[in-house]
Parts: structure tokens; C-alpha cells; sequence
């Protein structure tokens, strides 16, 4: 059965780590949103630690300012 579950964090990584989709608000406003579409197979260490984790969490930093 889908479930919709709204997780408010202060820590990129993670979000990043356990949603599906993040929203990045700054200054009031969405500054940006991303699709996670990760393969979180492996170790936590392996998915952060890969290219593609690395790229989004660049994004969302950048996008906070």
C-alpha cells in the first residue's frame, strides 16, 4: 500500500539517504528539487560515497546558498 510520509530535515546527506524525492527550501522559497533515484544496495558508506550521491549533495548545497 503507498505511503506519502513528509520528512523535514537540517541534514542534506540525510535526506538525501532516505527520501525519494527532497525539496530544498532557502530563504522562504523552494530553491530546488530533485528526484533521488539512487540504488541504495551496499553499504551506507558506498552510497554516499559514489559519484551520483556526491553530484546531488553538491546541488542541494549549492542550492541552499
Amino acid at each position: 500500500e503507498p505511503r506519502t510520509v513528509l520528512l523535514v530535515s537540517h541534514d542534506v546527506e540525510e535526506a538525501l539517504w532516505l527520501c525519494d524525492r527532497v525539496v530544498v527550501l532557502a530563504e522562504g522559497r523552494v530553491a530546488a528539487e530533485f528526484e533521488v533515484e539512487l540504488a541504495r544496495s551496499g553499504s551506507r558508506r558506498e552510497v554516499v560515497t559514489s559519484p551520483a550521491f556526491v553530484g546531488l549533495r553538491e546541488r542541494a548545497l549549492e542550492a541552499i546558498g
